[in-house]
């Protein structure tokens, strides 16, 4: 596996650029996190066996995929016009239909769901199949409906999505009389969409593996932010400028194999105009699967700990042989030492998966290092303050001898 750039379709989109802009345009291609099914696969496989083993929500269980709801073949329907505005779920559209052709990320999580679900409906104890009817799921006495998601990097295709199940009538009933639940399950989520969807009144809980990397957590200097920054106002093609940063102006670094998000900059998909594309508009290019798939940057902790105002905590760090975990902990505490940080900014910034940033955050606060707010306590800025000096050098002030040695008081 090699990095973005050094892919030969790397190496020509580099040519787009100035010299002198070059090598920042190299640090935004290198910043790129790229999953695939060998990252995702064991995620959604774990996490839906721990909700059940946990009994972290109620069964049954229906498991959903959400799309776009125009992708949806609608249902006649002889309501008002009104009535018609907004999609219902069950009522203008089935949510287990399947596409007119074949779909990209849709493919993998179906192929989840059919592990878990089967290959059609039946009633069953654990896992409903998406294509489980309304009275079926009636028959079942669902009490959760679990959404599924490679990628959400607005939140607004499962904010929708739910809501759209919430109009129903019936589920409508169902969750006023806390019969039903809606849940949300994403292997890599936004910052905005973190924020998006954890608001969201009708989607009752949402988890995620990892927080999609963007511009400001991927750990540039201010100046390598502001100068990359202008590369993708200067050079989006003048009918793209709108989309410069991509949408909603998320500045997104995340793609998988089969998904090119549209909050990714638009210099790195573009097409026409002379212009050589990494990425084909929004379609994973088949020469870089076997090429960058998996790759992931490491965190730059010179950049994260000098912004955090602890450049001298990297130096102790080099100079003392610690574990992994006890890096982590020190960076979080680093990190935490002049604001509180939310545990999706902790794991974006540090490259670590959701559950590790949680399990080592509970850590410091159980040992009183952090407070709940996530910022370091008195404790922990002691806990730093002794990390950050060197290692100390003891030398006995002793001459050798080779006499032997007779002791001459018992004091």
């Amino acid at each position: 596996m090699i990095s973005p750039s050094s892919s030969n379709r790397g190496k020509q989109w580099l040519t787009n650029f100035a010299p002198l802009d070059r090598p920042y345009a190299k640090l935004l291609l290198d910043s790129l996190v790229v999953c695939g099914p060998q990252q995702m696969r064991p995620f959604f496989r774990q996490k839906l066996a721990g909700l059940q083993e946990d009994r972290a929500l109620d069964f049954p269980a229906v498991l959903l995929i959400p799309r776009k709801l125009n992708e949806f073949e609608t249902k006649p329907h002889t309501g008002s016009f009104s009535e018609r505005k907004l999609k219902t779920a069950y009522v203008d559209f089935d949510p287990g239909a399947l596409l007119p052709v074949t779909p990209g990320s849709e493919a993998f999580l179906g192929s989840v769901v059919r592990d878990l679900a089967g290959v059609k409906p039946a009633h069953q104890d654990i896992w409903l199949h998406p294509a489980s009817s309304l009275q079926l799921l009636r028959d079942s006495q669902c009490r959760s409906i679990v959404l599924l998601s490679d990628y959400a990097g607005s939140g607004k295709q499962i904010i929708n999505y739910a809501r759209a199940l919430a109009r129903n009538p019936t589920i409508r009933s169902w969750r006023s009389g806390r019969l039903i639940k809606i849940h949300a399950v994403a292997f890599a989520a936004s910052e905005i969409a973190v924020h998006n969807v954890s608001r969201d009144k009708y989607v009752d809980s949402f988890s995620f593996e990892m927080l999609a990397p963007s511009f400001s957590s991927s750990g540039w200097s201010e100046m390598e932010r502001q100068i990359i920054d202008r590369l993708c106002k200067e050079y989006a093609l003048p009918n793209r400028k709108n989309q410069a940063y991509g949408f909603m102006g998320s500045r997104g670094v995340f793609a998988t194999d089969s998904t090119v998000p549209n909050n990714l900059p638009v210099i790195l998909r573009q097409t026409g105009g002379g212009w050589l594309p990494f990425f084909d508009e929004r379609v994973m290019p088949s020469d870089l699967l076997d090429k960058i798939v998996g790759y992931s940057p490491r965190a730059r902790r010179d950049i994260i700990l000098a912004e955090s105002g602890q450049p001298r905590l990297l130096e102790s760090m080099n100079l003392v042989d610690r574990s992994r975990e006890q890096v982590s902990l020190l960076m979080i505490l680093g990190l935490a030492s002049r604001r509180g940080r939310s545990l999706a900014s902790i794991a974006g910034a540090l490259r670590l998966s959701a559950e590790e940033a949680h399990s080592l955050v509970a850590f410091l606060q159980s040992s009183a290092l952090l407070d709940d707010r996530n910022r370091a306590t008195p404790l922990g800025l002691q806990e730093l303050a002794m990390a950050k000096r060197k290692p100390r050098k003891s030398v006995a002030m002793l001459e050798p001898s080779f006499d032997a040695y007779y002791p001459e008081s018992l004091r």
